[in-house]
């Protein structure tokens, strides 16, 4: 969903319904937050992990009871080394099965540094901006 042409929560609702989704991770926080809540499905889990957007989420709590979600901070730094492999190695598998998937913006070379950090601090990028290595 590219929240710069529809609102989260319409784009959710276009695609499933008006259900909701069972869980939202959300590392963003912010707006962001205030609209991937919407979409939350009764007895949903939303997991708070981080604001990116420089904005802590703003949780009210009695929307949660009312809706009857559950609301989880994590902290991904607080993990075990162990911990730490076994979700990465879980997350590597899951993506070379093709169940996850990371939308790529665009790939600059890296002479092109100056245009990547200029997309994404423009807020320009859908998706994550790569930058190849020097060769």
């Amino acid at each position: 969903i590219n929240y710069r042409e529809v609102a989260i929560n319409d784009g959710v609702q276009q695609i499933i319904g008006r259900r909701g989704v069972d869980m939202i991770f959300d590392p963003v926080g912010g707006k962001a937050y205030d609209q991937a809540v919407k979409c939350i499905a009764r007895h949903g889990r939303v997991i708070l992990i981080g604001y990116s957007s420089g904005t802590w989420a703003k949780v009210d709590p009695l929307n949660a009871v009312l809706r009857s979600y559950s609301l989880v901070g994590a902290f991904p730094g607080a993990r075990t080394l162990d911990e730490t492999r076994a979700q990465h190695e879980a997350l590597c598998a899951l993506a070379e099965a093709g169940k996850i998937r990371t939308p790529v913006d665009r790939v600059f070379d890296f002479a092109q540094v100056p245009q990547a950090i200029a997309r994404v601090a423009g807020n320009e990028a859908v998706g994550k901006v790569i930058v190849r290595g020097a060769s």
